[in-house]
């Protein structure tokens, strides 16, 4: 997290100082089950300054009791640096900006999933909301996690609503050739079961969705579709010939119902050459896309001439 005050003499001001330590009181104790660890902040070097002068006892690694104590510290780091402190002074550096009126905090958290951690930043700022004054300091979140983290849940974000405008598209190409609004939502359900499917198949695996296994399913989506609307045509001309429904339903199966099938083997077959790379994304490509084909032609043969005979077209 980044930190940025307005007080003339900067974030080591004794006052801000407190403000720091507070959050980091908190960081370390109550921030996810295990809290954080690997803190670092400008109050690291302070912490080791008093560690030292105790003659490195290590009751004394904290932040000083008076104020008196640590803007003694503070003045001995501005006037010696480095020359008493070796190290430790280029190490404040590190997380407090030139100005001294901006800084960060890094530490270490588990793994415990995205949406965890969301709950846990907004335990996070409603703690900073009412225990920080923020006319000493203000806080912002950051940081290479909270970015894969904004960045996962737009993909998720816009993956949903590219498949909603693509189930739109497709219902009204089906409603459009039957002229039946009830025969378009129903097509839909063999297409959006198999997402389902490789979606639970992902979270069995936990296999995480990201830029490359998202493209799984639009692409499956799109395949998957492309058998359905195979099946409806044939069926459709059947229908225009004078055929019964169920005569006509049979001989797609015959036909179309055949080359569905192939095509699909030959798509799983090429796809399932991927599982042969080394680089995990392309591994989990060809899993996945293979899985939710196999689900998609089972789903439109079993599925589809309930809802053809059910729907009556």
């Amino acid at each position: 997290m980044t930190l940025k005050t307005k007080d003339a003499n900067g974030l080591l001001t004794y006052n801000v100082a407190l403000e720091i330590e507070k959050v980091q009181t908190y960081l370390k104790a109550k921030y996810t089950p295990n809290g954080v660890g690997f803190l670092m902040s400008p109050l690291t070097v302070i912490k080791e300054v008093n560690f030292v002068k105790h003659r490195s006892k290590s009751k004394y690694r904290r932040f000083p009791k008076s104020e008196r104590r640590f803007n003694a510290i503070v003045k001995q780091l501005k006037e010696w640096g480095a020359k008493e402190f070796g190290s430790l002074a280029p190490l404040a550096m590190k997380f407090i900006h030139e100005n001294g009126n901006s800084g960060r905090i890094a530490g270490k958290i588990n793994d415990i999933g995205g949406l965890a951690i969301k709950a846990e930043n907004r335990k996070l700022d409603d703690f900073i909301l009412k225990n920080i004054n923020p006319d000493l300091l203000e806080i912002e979140l950051t940081g290479t996690a909270l970015l894969i983290d904004e960045n996962n849940s737009y993909l998720a974000l816009n993956l949903l609503k590219g498949l909603l405008i693509a189930f739109m598209i497709i219902g009204c190409i089906v409603g459009f050739m039957f002229k039946s609004i009830k025969l378009a939502f129903l097509t839909l359900i063999p297409n959006i079961l198999p997402l389902l499917m490789v979606t639970f198949v992902m979270w069995i695996g936990g296999i995480d969705l990201k830029i490359s296994t998202s493209l799984i399913f639009t692409l499956a989506f799109g395949i998957a579709v492309d058998d359905t609307i195979h099946l409806l045509a044939k069926y459709k001309l059947e229908i225009k010939k004078g055929k019964s429904h169920s005569l006509a339903l049979k001989r797609s199966y015959l036909s179309s119902g055949k080359a569905i099938i192939v095509t699909t083997l030959i798509l799983v077959g090429g796809f399932l050459t991927l599982l042969f790379s080394s680089f995990a994304s392309t591994f989990y490509m060809g899993l996945l896309v293979s899985i939710t084909l196999i689900f998609a032609v089972t789903l439109d043969l079993l599925i589809m001439p309930i809802i053809i005979l059910y729907s009556g077209k």
